[in-house]
C-alpha cells in the first residue's frame, strides 16, 4: 500500500525568552485576513463549530462576512496554540540542562549553531490528516511571524 511521508523543518531562535514568546503571541493575535486565508488553504480549518461572538473587532463587523471572521479566528487560535506548543516549551532551555518539555511529535535539532524544529506525518490510505504538530509548523512557517 503506497504512502507518502511529509516533513516540515523550521528554524527557530537558539534562545527563547518569555518576552519573545509574548511578542509572537501578539503577532498571532493581530493576523490579517489575507494571511488567515493562506493558512486555511494549507491547513483547512474546520470553521463550522467556531463561535466568533467573543472575538469581534468593530472594524471586522463592517468589512468581513461570517466565514471570513471564522477563518481569521481559527487561524489566530491555531497560531497561538502553535506558539504555546512549539516555541514556549523552549523558554529557559539552557537552565533546564536542555531537558525538553515539548511533545514527542516534534524534535529540536541543533546544526552548526542553528536550532531547527521538525515534525512529519505519513499519509496512507487509512490516514491522510497531518499531525497537530505538523500543522503548527506549517502555520508558523507560512505566517512568517518568526523573524530570525
Amino acid at each position: 500500500m503506497p504512502s507518502d511521508f511529509y516533513l516540515m523543518v523550521l528554524e527557530i531562535p537558539e534562545v527563547i525568552t518569555l518576552e519573545y514568546t509574548k511578542a509572537l503571541r501578539d503577532k498571532a493575535a493581530a493576523i490579517d485576513l489575507e494571511t488567515a486565508y493562506i493558512l486555511n488553504n494549507f491547513i483547512n480549518y474546520d470553521i463550522e463549530s467556531i463561535d466568533i461572538s467573543e472575538d469581534l473587532d468593530e472594524e471586522d463587523l463592517y468589512n468581513l462576512n461570517s466565514d471570513d471572521l471564522k477563518i481569521k479566528h481559527a487561524a489566530k487560535i491555531h497560531l497561538i496554540e502553535a506558539i504555546d506548543c512549539i516555541i514556549s516549551t523552549r523558554i529557559g532551555m539552557s537552565q533546564r540542562m536542555d531537558i525538553s518539555l515539548s511533545p514527542t511529535s516534534v524534535k529540536y535539532i541543533n546544526i552548526d549553531g542553528h536550532t531547527y524544529v521538525a515534525s512529519g506525518y505519513e499519509s496512507t490510505y487509512m490516514s491522510k490528516s497531518p499531525t497537530k504538530a505538523y500543522s503548527y509548523l506549517v502555520a508558523l512557517n507560512i505566517s512568517s511571524i518568526i523573524n530570525l
